[in-house]
């Protein structure tokens, strides 16, 4: 009962914050990006919570277990390597744009056609995204309660729409920043709780396969291949979306949206591989049975145990870790189709009130269509890669390109986008395969969409020069 006391409060506080934001919401751009107000720890709190959430918790401790420390490149080190490739290369130019959404700067460089099509890729790339956190609260609830999953679900969507609608950014980084703690504190106090019920540490890491500790994998081109593909689904693939430039948007100067991307990285680092510590200690432990280990007998595992506390402490890091990622997911497209779908639409004959109207209602359409999509057969793991791959084939490229060079060709982002997409179906579906060679797909997705932006920048060249 207290556990369960424990989950209805955090819903309710959860739901406070976003209702009390509300008076910070004085026009969409608030709505947005909190109107770049946000200081450092705040808005690092808010990009670190970008992935942290059901894929981190619950699917890297599966898949480390299935295949290893190889199986868990993709998060949390690829979305390290995110956060520090963002850093780098793209916060300050990002930072600079002073706009809504990415697709923003795809109408101003490319032109509308480029814009609508971006925005549709980018909207359906997320749907999956946020459909994974929905499960994992609603596993969650099933697991402590009995409650049937599909009604798991409404609940989770109806919690994360309610503070989403109500506080936008403003409630989300607030949030944010409040569940990181919580993240940190209680993936910390578990570690600590199993290492001193651990009475060798060095059973951590015995009774594994040969191999099953390699962070790289042989020399095989096949096998290296795979290993880059992993590291490229959230580490390249998650740059060009909405929710990583909304949440670097938050911070109140260009010199704290490079830096909280790097502290963001650094906490990414560190904090996301506790989980995977946790579930090697469990195990040292007896405590789980890795033969049939799912997130459903993950969580039991815990709920097991007689430490009420200890109960408290990691589902209070879960849902902190979900609710976060799932809020910022909903808000991303729902921005992006206000904004970049129904503006223009509308012939962009609509006023600051009536565009955070459009926001508000958008966020209630990406929360119907992944409350729709949570109902389907996918893992947590799958649908938060699938996200990535999309934006990763279709929107990196014109993203770079807009960033980086002074580029206006329509042509060029039309063809790399569908080049990219028809790619990537194209490898899913019928392989690409030289010398025996088997290239990701995702890696053919990510060279057709550059080869369309070259061959039109040649077709291009070729027609200027016969005039």
């Amino acid at each position: 009962m207290v556990l369960l006391a424990f989950i209805f409060l955090y819903f309710l506080i959860t739901v406070a914050v976003g209702v009390g934001a509300t008076r910070f919401i004085k026009s969409a751009q608030d709505f947005a990006t909190a109107n770049k107000k946000m200081p450092l720890m705040v808005s690092t709190a808010a990009i670190f919570a970008t992935w942290f959430g059901a894929e981190t918790m619950l699917g890297a401790p599966v898949e480390l277990m299935k295949g290893g420390v190889l199986g868990v490149i993709e998060d949390p080190f690829g979305a390290a390597l995110c956060l520090f490739l963002v850093a780098m290369f793209f916060a300050r130019k990002m930072y600079r744009l002073n706009m809504l959404t990415i697709n923003d700067l795809f109408a101003r460089r490319f032109g509308r056609r480029v814009e609508v099509v971006a925005s549709v890729f980018m909207v359906l790339s997320y749907i999956g995204w946020v459909a994974a956190q929905l499960i994992a609260v609603a596993t969650v609830l099933e697991t402590v309660t009995g409650l049937p999953q599909n009604i798991g679900i409404w609940i989770a969507t109806l919690v994360v729409l309610a503070y989403t609608y109500a506080g936008g950014m403003f409630a989300i980084a607030i949030t944010d920043f409040i569940q990181t703690v919580v993240i940190i504190v209680g993936l910390v106090v578990i570690t600590i709780k199993l290492a001193l019920m651990t009475p060798d540490l060095a059973l951590v890491f015995k009774g594994y396969p040969a191999g099953f500790f390699n962070f790289v994998p042989e020399a095989k081109p096949q096998a290296w291949l795979d290993y880059i593909a992993a590291w490229m689904v959230i580490g390249v693939g998650s740059i060009a979306q909405q929710d990583v430039f909304q949440r670097v948007m938050t911070s109140d100067s260009e010199d704290n949206a490079q830096l909280s991307s790097y502290l963001a990285c650094l906490l990414y680092m560190t904090v996301g591989i506790l989980p995977l510590v946790i579930v090697l200690m469990a195990k040292a432990n007896g405590l789980i049975d890795t033969e049939h280990l799912t997130k459903q007998t993950l969580l039991l595992s815990v709920i097991g145990k007689d430490d009420i506390w200890l109960q408290v402490m990691f589902f209070g890091a879960f849902l902190s870790a979900v609710m976060s990622t799932a809020s910022g997911a909903m808000l991303a497209p729902a921005t992006v189709f206000a904004e970049n779908i129904i503006k223009p639409a509308l012939h962009h004959k609509v006023s600051d009130k009536q565009l955070l109207g459009i926001l508000r209602g958008s966020v209630v359409i990406i929360a119907v269509a992944a409350l729709i999509i949570s109902h389907g057969n996918k893992t947590i793991y799958e649908l938060v890669g699938g996200a990535s791959i999309v934006s990763l084939v279709s929107l990196f490229v014109p993203l770079t390109m807009a960033l980086y060079t002074k580029t206006e060709s329509e042509l060029g982002a039309q063809f790399s986008i569908w080049f990219g997409i028809l790619g990537l179906l194209y490898a899913d579906n019928y392989g690409l395969s030289i010398l025996g060679i088997k290239f990701p797909s995702l890696m053919v997705g990510l060279a057709a969409s550059l080869s369309g932006f070259i061959l039109a920048w040649l077709i291009e060249r070729s027609y200027l020069k016969a005039r």
